[in-house]
């Protein structure tokens, strides 16, 4: 994989600013970490999976679309009832 130019790092700055308007950021405490926990088990998530599983799960409302390009953590959600996308590519 080839790095970006000077010009495509800046329209992903662009997109970036662009996308995180539209970003909840959830904050970490004690029953999110707890709950993490126990989807790791559940799911066999690894950590950070396991904790945007549960920051997804405790936004969970209809216009929350959760993205990623881990099976693990997309089969997750699907089980968890959330809309999702996965960034792979068909066949990948």
């Amino acid at each position: 994989m080839d790095r970006l130019t000077a010009g495509q790092h800046a329209a992903t700055l662009s997109a970036l600013d662009d996308l995180w308007s539209q970003t909840e950021v959830i904050e970490i405490d004690n029953p999110l970490v707890r709950r993490a926990a126990d989807l790791s088990r559940r799911f066999a998530l690894r950590g950070y999976d396991a904790v945007h599983c549960a920051s997804a799960e405790q936004i969970a409302d209809q216009d929350l679309i959760a993205v990623a390009g881990d099976r693990h953590l997309l089969e997750a959600w699907h089980q968890l009832g959330l809309a999702t996308v996965d960034t792979n590519p068909p066949n990948g």
